[in-house]
This record gives C-alpha cells, structure tokens and sequence, in this order.
C-alpha cells in the first residue's frame, strides 16, 4: 500500500482487502481487542499539501463535501487534519488574506499518526488525549495510506453495544 502526493490533487491509495470490512461484520463477530486501525480507517485518503493557499483549500473541500477531511502533508510527512471546521476557524479576515496564508499555517506542525495494526482502543486514547478527531495511518515508510475518525470510532463501539 503506497500514496504519493501530487499537488494539489487527491491520491488514490490501493488497499487490498485482506478480510470482510468491519461494516459488513456481523455483531456477534466484533471485539474491541481485534479491531484495528486499518479496519476502521477511510481510504482512499485525500491529501493536501501544507502550501496549498486557504483559498485553494476552500475550494477543494467545497468540492468534496461536508463531512470531508485532508490530510495535510509537509515533505509527504503528515502535520495535520484538516475539514471545514478547522478551515472556518481559521479563516483569515480581509479579502485577500486567504490567498497568502496556507494550510500549513493552520496546522499544529505534527500530528499523531498510527500503524494499521493499531488496536481501535488506543487510537481512541489517542484522540481523547491529544484533542483530535481525526487521526492518519500510515504503513512502514511513512506514507499515509488512510485516516481514522471519531465517527468511524463511534460506529464500532454502537455495533459493538447493539
């Protein structure tokens, strides 16, 4: 499983699945222990370059719709997650500042990333201690080959409890 980063442009990631994925699990055949990241996690994943202007950004994910998010990577290394939110909060005053300021510029720099094989737990440890909603995974080499959302998370632990 390998992404590269074009600018600009959403990367298609092959993922080959190895098991039934776990929205098509019947209940009685989950269990918190053996989810993992990679069962969970959205791909393809959507990337963003960290220098891709507000404004671009904007119209990207106006494109891709609401619920959407970018991974925003800086020298293919991933610094942040971004979604219409975090664009919203951020977004610059005046009618041009959007044009100069990037999405690196709204982003905390680092950001936690885990393996596929992580368990559904820790990644929800992750997100409650370090404040996120979304957290990327990447294979070996650092590629980010998809993402892990609360939603996702949620929807484990209802099927889990129904």
């Amino acid at each position: 499983m390998t992404a590269t980063l074009e600018r600009a442009r959403t990367v298609e990631v092959d993922k080959t699945p190895t098991d039934r994925p776990i929205s098509e699990a019947p209940p009685a055949a989950l269990h918190l222990a053996r989810v993992t990241a990679g069962d969970l996690m959205t791909s393809p994943v959507r990337l963003i370059d960290a220098e891709e202007s507000l404004w671009h950004a904007a119209q990207r994910l106006l494109e891709a719709g609401p619920d959407t998010r970018f991974v925003v990577l800086d020298d293919r290394r991933p610094v942040g997650v971004i979604d219409q939110r975090t664009l919203a909060e951020a977004w610059p005053h005046g009618p041009f500042a959007s044009r100069h300021r990037t999405v690196g510029h709204i982003t905390p720099g680092r950001v936690r990333t885990v393996f596929p094989e992580v368990g559904a737990a820790q990644v929800a440890a992750i997100m409650h201690n370090h404040g996120v909603d979304a957290v990327p995974v990447v294979d070996r080499r650092g590629n980010v080959i998809g993402l892990v959302t609360a939603q996702d998370l949620l929807g484990v632990f209802a099927r889990l409890n129904g």
